[in-house]
């Protein structure tokens, strides 16, 4: 079996969410960091009070909230289904071999599952550089003072508590992302591969072409095997859409909503810096948008055209 769900399943056991080894860690970032999310979220709302009709203030503070709607969505739907997520990552042990119809099919399949993991490596990356520019900036710009737009109470090193708070929480954007991205894009590649194996063993039952006792039981036992494998991979299935249909709609909002900003201010910067960031951001929403939704449109494709109902009635 491939071993393409390393990263992936490293990256679960090192959060701290995995839930067969739930720590302190767990606890903290269940209890502590959630709510300071969703405090620091309320803020970049409340932000938008103090606007002065200044688009790129405006554009600064909708790029806060797409951005911590993002990791909070992504945290809040691995907390929900975090054990419904290792379930599915565990079940690929009953997955057939790649190898069934011989080692160059195979490698296709290889393939197809080496570039969807280097496709979430390299989002990775783009993620630690986005937020290496965001915590340096305060640090470098002196006009900006935190990470993203945020509103800031007025006491005694608030500046320096939101600072500290933003940069924890959006720390978290990466594991959460290979958590769910990785597991969704990932699993999916795994579950067309096996409807497109299933396919191939139903083609290769020759039932009906010889009419001898022991080729029509040899015949309908593989039948009731693959009647049996596809009922497993339908319930595969509905496991991902339980765990990743809210969050797609979350997803589908916020990436409109970070998109038509940004775009805007493409087209309105007035400086190189400006330019160049929202172009980073673009680029990275569209990326991250089509592989999610590309990769569900294929997994539906090929669970709509593995028709068993009328061969499972025969069985």
């Amino acid at each position: 079996m491939s071993d393409h769900f390393r990263y992936v399943s490293t990256i679960f056991k090192l959060s701290g969410y995995l839930p067969s080894l739930k720590t302190l860690k767990t606890k903290i970032l269940k209890y502590v960091f959630s709510p300071i999310m969703f405090t620091l979220i309320t803020f970049i709302i409340y932000n938008f009070r103090y606007m002065h009709h200044d688009i790129f203030e405006i554009a600064r503070t909708c790029e806060a909230l797409s951005t911590h709607g993002h990791v909070f969505g992504r945290k809040l739907a691995v907390l929900k289904h975090a054990n419904l997520i290792e379930q599915v990552i565990n079940d690929r042990n009953f997955f057939w071999s790649y190898e069934k119809f011989g080692e160059k099919l195979g490698q296709r399949f290889r393939q197809k599952l080496f570039f969807r993991d280097y496709v979430m490596k390299s989002l990775s990356a783009m993620s630690v550089l986005m937020l290496a520019y965001f915590y340096l900036t305060p640090v470098f710009v002196r006009s900006v003072n935190l990470p993203q737009a945020s509103w800031v109470p007025q006491f005694s090193h608030a500046t320096a508590l939101v600072y500290f708070c933003q940069v924890v929480c959006l720390s978290e954007s990466i594991p959460v992302a290979v958590i769910i991205d990785g597991t969704f894009l990932l699993m999916g590649a795994e579950l067309e591969i096996q409807f497109n194996l299933l396919k191939k063993t139903l083609k290769a039952v020759e039932i009906g072409q010889n009419s001898g006792q022991k080729h029509e039981e040899k015949c309908l036992k593989q039948l009731k095997i693959c009647a049996s494998y596809h009922d497993f991979l339908l319930k595969e299935h509905v496991k991902m859409k339980t765990i990743f249909s809210e969050f797609f709609l979350l997803q589908y909002l916020l990436s409109i909503e970070g998109l038509c900003i940004e775009l805007f201010v493409v087209n309105k910067a007035q400086t190189w810096g400006q330019f160049a960031l929202g172009a980073i951001y673009v680029v990275g929403i569209i990326m991250q948008s089509s592989f999610t939704f590309l990769s569900a449109s294929n997994l539906e494709i090929e669970v709509s055209i593995t028709k068993f109902k009328k061969l499972t009635n025969k069985i």
